[in-house]
This record gives C-alpha cells, structure tokens and sequence, in this order.
C-alpha cells in the first residue's frame, strides 16, 4: 500500500485503526456471551476420536452417543455449589445434544491439532485465530491488490462494525474467517511468480482449504486452469504438485486421525442427504437458490454452477496465454466464493464472509471500470456501494419490515450477483499477453 500520507489522511487513518479496534473489542465482547455451538461440534468430534472411540462421526447412533456423553460429562463439570451456574461448556452441550456432522474429517482433525482438551481456552483460542483470519485476510487481500490504506481500513472499519456474516460468525463460531485468511495467503503466494517455493505453497494453501471445507473447491479449478491457460508451464507444474501435496496431506492424516481412509467416504454420503428438517430458511439458512426456487432447487444446484462457471471459463480462454494480475487472481478467487453461495441449497448468514475477496476488490477501479465510458463511475462507485450495502444487512435490516428469511437472502443475494456481475466483466478486460 502506499505511503507518503497527509496530515489530515494520517489523522484519517488513525481514527480508523482505533474504530476498528474498538469493533474488535465489540466482537470479542459478543464472544464472550456465546457458547459457539458451531466451533463445540467440531471440538467434540476430534476429543471423542481421541478419547472415546469414535470412528464415524457421520452415523445418526453415534451423533446421539457422542452428543448425550460430552452432555453428561458438560453438566458434571459445573461447580458443585451451583447447580445453577451455566459453562460454555455445558451451554453448548445443552444446545447441541444431538450433534449435527457434516464437516470434512480434515476439518475436524485439523481443530483438534489446536486443542488443549479445555473447552473454554481451546473456543478462546479460536476465537483469536478467526478474528486474526479475518482482518488480515481483508487487509491482505486489499495490499495484494493495490488498494491504499484509507480506503482499505475504512472498508475493514465498516465489516467489523456492521457486516451481518462476522456477526454470524461470531455467534456460532465457525471456520468461515479462517477461510479467507487462507484465500488471502495463498493470494499473496501466487503473486511470487518468481519463487517456485511460493507456488507450491500456495498450491498446498488451495488444496488444504478445500479439502478442509469444500465451498472454497471452485477457487482451486479457476485458479489452476489461469494458470495453466497463461502458458507458463514450469509454474503450472509448481501449482499442481503443491495442490496435490495438499490433497494428500489432508487426505492421509485425516484417514490416520479417524482410524480409516472410508472416513471420506462416509462425510460425502452425509454431506449429500443432509435433513431438509435442519436447514430451512425459519432456521436461517439463507441460501438465494432456495429462496428463488423453493424446494425444487435442490436439484438445481449443479446445473446453475455449471452455468455461473461458463462465463468465467470462458473469459479464461479469451484470455489465454495472458498474464493473470493480482486483481484478475482475486477476482477468480472471489468468484470460485461466491459461486458456492449462489447454488448451495444450504448458505447460512456466516459462509457471505467469502464475498469479502470481491467486497475488497470491487472497490479497485480495475474491478468495477474495466473499460471506460459514460457509465463507468456508476459501476466504479454505485453498483460495488450496492453490493456493500446489501452484503452488510445489518444496518438496513430493521427499517425494511421483512421477515428474515426473506430479507437475508434477497438483500445478500442481490449483493452477491451484483458482485458476480462486476467480476466477470473484469475477466472480459483484455490483458497482456505473457512473455512465454
């Protein structure tokens, strides 16, 4: 980012570090109030393999075994003079009785490599890594793409005080944040074209998030076949081995944490029959598919991510043999996102964090003003202020009437295509073709 600030933007700046501090203070506050029901399943799951024998957490028997065990043990822990007293520990037991386990086995070892066995230091501990994730993912991603550092902390200002998926995420205590700390690493990664070590790296990064949590799997396809498409061999060849690597390191010592290499087998029979019971929209599922279409979305899911897919592809082979910038690098990645969140038939409040890759590169002319033109600063400030606004929620959310389950989807949704909008067209821009 670059330097060489006036006073009045010094001044600037450092009021928006302190806002921003302040709305880290808030979250951390709105932590300490919740009992992260999300985060307590995944810690459950890695301390019953450890400990009591759990091989497949994806059965109805065990999830009723494991969940009535850790209840049991929850309630015990409480301090014997106050049977009042409610833990973290036992508020989340209570509140996931029965657990709901449709994560990957990566990701649930991978929880458990940052746990102590306590649930309130290890829910503590995450709780500082998903905050970490997220601002330097933001601020990470806006460096990489040659945004300043007003516009940047303004904009991370703005998420942490009024952007209804941190919030989210803060109340369940997800992985969401995580992820875009990594989207934003193996980001940064790709741009060291000169460095092989560096695009292993980030291969490994891509693979080793998807693996970890699968809604990020488009970004691996669109990142590799740009790479792969600009002609530079050698740094394909790079790319594709660390992604191979990551692959295999998820895959392997996920299977030796579980006992079994069927363990994959068994989340991909799960995640695909998942209780329509426990994701409707009443319950904050707010996937815009399903709000478009219904019930009958759920055989819609492939087909629109086939057709949201083809525009990018396409744009890719227009371009081929061209160098791919930081920017059309985000810009992929942001896509590979938010392609996941407008097919899904299951998007809760939290996984519209992944729309921060494109919240943060809407805001660089190259996104929105790929060309110029008499309509070129309606898309360079109004369409990516839309998209803001409706992918914040919160601050609108009150005076508009609706329900929830209307409003969420509808608004975010609206945000999320606006985005997926300016973004293609990015990838329309011609660019310069690469040295060989």
């Amino acid at each position: 980012m670059p330097g060489n600030t006036t006073p009045i933007q010094g001044l600037t700046i450092a009021t928006l570090v302190v806002v921003s501090c302040f709305a880290l203070l808030r979250l951390w506050a709105v932590g300490q109030a919740v009992p992260g029901i999300d985060y307590y399943q995944f810690w459950v799951v890695g301390e019953a393999i450890e400990h009591d024998g759990l091989v497949n957490p994806y059965t109805d028997e065990e999830r009723e075994r494991i969940g009535a065990l850790y209840l049991g043990r929850a309630l015990a822990s409480r301090p014997p003079h106050d049977d009042s007293l409610v833990t973290r520990f036992s508020a989340a037991a209570q509140a996931r009785p029965v657990l709901e386990t449709y994560s990957t086995p990566f990701l649930y070892t991978g929880v458990h490599w940052l746990s102590s066995g306590n649930y309130e230091t290890d829910f503590n501990r995450w709780r500082i890594l998903s905050l970490v994730a997220f601002v330097l993912g933001v601020l990470g991603i806006a460096q990489t793409v040659g945004m300043a550092w007003l516009p940047a902390l303004g904009l991370l200002a703005g998420l942490l005080l009024f952007f209804a998926p941190l919030q989210s995420e803060t109340q369940v205590q997800n992985v969401n944040s995580v992820q875009l700390g990594l989207l934003a690493i193996a980001i940064a990664l790709l741009q060291r074209k000169d460095s092989a070590a560096a695009q292993v790296a980030a291969g490994v990064t891509l693979a080793i998030g998807a693996m970890f949590k699968p809604n990020v799997g488009l970004v691996v396809v669109f990142l590799f076949a740009a790479i792969a498409m600009s002609g530079k061999t050698h740094r394909t060849l790079l790319v594709a081995g660390g992604i191979a690597a990551g692959m295999s390191f998820a895959f392997a010592t996920s299977s030796v944490f579980l006992g079994t290499m069927n363990s994959w087998l068994d989340w991909i029979s799960a995640a695909t029959s998942i209780p329509p019971n426990i994701i409707t929209t009443e319950m904050g599922n707010y996937a815009p598919l399903a709000f478009a279409f219904g019930e009958s979305s759920n055989g819609l899911s492939a087909i629109f991510i086939v057709l949201l897919s083809i525009p990018v592809l396409a744009a890719l082979w227009t371009n081929r043999d061209a160098e791919t910038s930081a920017l059309e690098i985000t810009t992929l990645a942001g896509l590979g996102c938010l392609i996941f969140v407008l097919t899904a038939n299951l998007v809760w409040e939290h996984y519209f964090i992944l729309a921060a890759p494109l919240l943060v590169a809407a805001w660089v002319p190259g996104l929105s003003s790929a060309s110029s033109g008499a309509g070129a600063r309606l898309l360079h400030r109004t369409l990516p202020g839309l998209a803001l606004v409706g992918l914040l929620a919160t601050p609108t959310f009150e005076i508009t009437g609706l329900s929830h389950d209307i409003y969420f989807p509808l608004v975010q949704g609206g945000g999320t295509v606006i985005l997926y909008g300016l973004a293609i067209r990015r990838l329309f821009a011609p660019r310069e073709v690469s040295a060989g």
